[in-house]
């Protein structure tokens, strides 16, 4: 659904801002649409009326985005399930293991050689054989030296066995200590095991490194990049902005879905006014071609410039008497340029008040104010790129 509904909004040309408007959302939730996040219901027939899609097929994945969901939520309560049983287990073994030493350690009797004497640890077992009739057992041979000493050392072995569990058994806890080596370790002295995690840079935000040790949680962060654009087909994914790396067809494509169409002339213009007239860029759906445009305050004057993206442009200039139109290089263009006219025509009924040599002087006079007045107060502030981008190589 993430990429289904990406793909349809830029192949729309719509910016996350301009479809965002459009369905009385933030570009925050439009954003978290295209991560993944769930739909509303209410909002599909808007988002396919906005994106020219059938409603069945974005409810259809929108569906699919549900069914995926509640497949990660069943594997992860088959984890959990697992997590808890082997959790039982192994409280259930350590208190068999804690069970079976209490029984032996209650099992040991006192055996006295005499009153008052010093006392042996023996199992009751042992100590039934040698509380049974003594007629009914025979009368041992008398033990040599050789297993005299045999039976001592047994014996202080046998308490020494029985002795041993005692001194690893914490009689507080019933479990083993721990020892130096598996205690948990301390920032001091640390040898640090890092887990990096790489942050991505914004379009207004720098990316950044984070090494973070998994003993003890030491942390720091390096590898800073600088903010960045997420370009997609012309425009940046997130915010919008233009691809600077393809003026022409990025230039279009802002104008086209940031600026409403005028409602006079029916396309999109990016319009600036000052006490000399009005200048405006004006771009088409398609992308045919680009128009910078200038309109006279008081006279009736037009200059415009027209151009695709190839090498060349149409200048075009009307002012009080006459018409002239020029087939030119967009690299040449300036008012230092040598101009050849491919049209001349004086207007009717504004009389001949001069030469076309007169009409040429006056067009080149115009050409580098208004390029100079499109390029700072129209392109530069909103797109960031200049006309040199554009192929207008005389203008830096």
């Amino acid at each position: 659904m993430m990429k289904q509904l990406a793909k349809l909004r830029r192949k729309k040309h719509l910016s996350r801002p301009v479809l965002a408007e459009k369905l009385g959302i933030t570009v925050k939730e439009l954003s978290e649409w295209e991560s993944g996040a769930t739909i509303p219901e209410s909002q599909l027939s808007p988002l396919a009326d906005a994106l020219d899609a059938a409603p069945e097929t974005l409810a259809s994945a929108l569906q699919a985005q549900a069914d995926r969901k509640l497949a990660g939520h069943g594997r992860f309560f088959s984890k959990k399930r697992t997590a808890v049983v082997s959790g039982c287990l192994a409280v259930l073994f350590l208190a068999g293991v804690v069970l079976a030493v209490a029984l032996i350690q209650n099992q040991t009797v006192a055996v006295s050689g005499s009153d008052g004497g010093s006392a042996n640890l023996l199992p009751k077992s042992i100590m039934r054989e040698f509380s049974a009739p003594q007629e009914t057992q025979p009368l041992p041979e008398a033990p040599s030296s050789e297993s005299a000493s045999f039976g001592e050392e047994g014996e202080a072995a046998f308490s020494q066995s029985e002795q041993q569990p005692e001194q690893q058994i914490s009689p507080q806890s019933g479990t083993q200590p721990q020892s130096q080596a598996d205690s948990p370790s301390q920032p001091q002295g640390c040898s640090h095991t890092f887990i990096a995690e790489t942050v991505r840079p914004s379009c207004t935000e720098q990316g950044y490194t984070v090494h973070t040790c998994s003993k003890c949680g030491y942390h720091y962060t390096d590898a800073y990049t600088a903010p960045r654009h997420d370009y997609g087909k012309y425009l940046c994914d997130y915010c919008g902005h233009p691809d600077p790396s393809q003026p022409y067809y990025s230039l279009s494509a802002w104008v086209v879905t940031q600026i409403p169409p005028d409602d006079i002339h029916g396309y999109q213009m990016l319009k600036h006014n000052n006490q000399d007239g009005l200048y405006y860029i004006w771009c088409w759906e398609d992308m045919r071609d680009i128009t910078f445009r200038y309109e006279g305050a008081q006279a009736e004057e037009y200059l415009s410039v027209t151009f695709g993206n190839d090498g060349m442009c149409q200048l075009a200039y009307t002012n009080r008497y006459a018409t002239g139109v020029a087939e030119v290089k967009k690299s040449a263009v300036s008012s230092s340029m040598q101009l050849e006219l491919d049209s001349f025509s004086l207007r009717s009924g504004n009389g001949s008040n001069g030469s076309k040599e007169d009409f040429v002087e006056e067009m080149l006079g115009k050409i580098d104010g208004f390029m100079n007045t499109i390029q700072d107060k129209l392109l530069l502030p909103n797109v960031g790129f200049g006309l040199k981008q554009l192929g207008f190589t005389a203008y830096s």
